[in-house]
């Protein structure tokens, strides 16, 4: 299979790279050249980016993702065009010349949050800059999935080895430099972390096991355990052998649990790992 990937030097990506099946051609679409893969050079926010990009394709995996999105508005315009105009361009490139499916990264903040777990016909409710791109480019991507298989994986709370400014990597930081974590009511943020090893085998998954052309499929990517802000201190706490400052703050956190059932049975994905587990076996990430 030929498979066009972008992000492939990001958190979820670069695993993608790592376990890549035999038999996968990779095409890495990326500013700077990517080790071991062919690597068409191009800027995802730059226009005319379909003009760049081979065909023969077999799959689109479009993983990348604007790095900067927490400076709004400043930041609106580079997160438009990567998280939705880019996603456009891929999107027409895959249907104008024959791709076999469209594969979409996109996120659980779409969601409205609740208590229960959420399920993907879970009512939606976008409410900052980022999670508005994701959501704008899932409804981009609805009318071409009556052209070629087309599936959005919505993803809960992504952490690994990357030190980036996500949120498990920022509660490492903290507890690891002494500095207090933020917690609202008992537990803090409620959701659902999952190491980016596992997303990469649900990708991967999802890849060989397309959905029928018609509508968009939409899947839900999350840990099995439901954790707050002060859970996932404690166990980062443990890891590093330090006790995290826990702070407490007013107002009633957000809940974002993944309701898996969909995922195991549809992608056939193994359970992921605890989250302690692969908190311990990413040392550049949590130590």
């Amino acid at each position: 299979m030929r498979i066009l990937l972008t992000g492939a030097t990001g958190l979820i990506g670069r695993e993608v790279v790592r376990q890549a099946p035999a038999g996968w051609e990779l095409v890495a679409v990326s500013r700077r050249p990517v080790a071991g893969v062919r690597t068409v050079e191009a800027d995802l926010a730059q226009p005319g980016l379909g003009a760049a990009l081979p065909t023969e394709l077999d799959a689109v995996v479009h993983l990348a993702q604007a790095r900067e999105y927490r400076d709004f508005p400043s930041c609106a315009p580079g997160v438009v065009a990567v998280n939705v105009a880019a996603t456009a361009a891929l999107l027409q490139h895959a249907a104008t010349t024959g791709a076999g499916q469209f594969l979409l990264a996109s996120t659980a903040t779409v969601y409205e949050p609740r208590a229960a777990p959420l399920t993907e016909d879970a009512p939606v409710r976008v409410r900052g800059i980022y999670a508005a791109s994701k959501r704008s480019a899932e409804l981009l991507a609805a009318p071409y999935a009556a052209l070629l298989p087309t599936r959005a994986l919505r993803i809960f709370t992504a952490y690994g080895a990357v030190r980036d400014e996500r949120l498990v990597s920022d509660l490492v930081a903290r507890v690891e430099e002494g500095r207090p974590v933020q917690v609202q009511g008992e537990r803090g943020l409620v959701t659902s972390p999952i190491h980016a090893a596992d997303v990469a085998r649900a990708v991967i998954a999802a890849v060989a096991r397309p959905p029928a052309a018609g509508a968009l499929d939409v899947v839900n990517v999350g840990g099995a355990e439901a954790l707050g802000i002060a859970d996932m201190a404690a166990a980062i706490g443990r890891v590093l052998g330090r006790e995290p400052i826990l702070e407490a703050r007013d107002g009633e956190p957000p809940s974002f649990v993944a309701d898996r059932a969909k995922c195991e049975a549809v992608l056939g994905v193994p359970r992921p790992m605890p989250f302690e587990e692969g908190l311990a076996r990413e040392p550049a990430g949590a130590r």
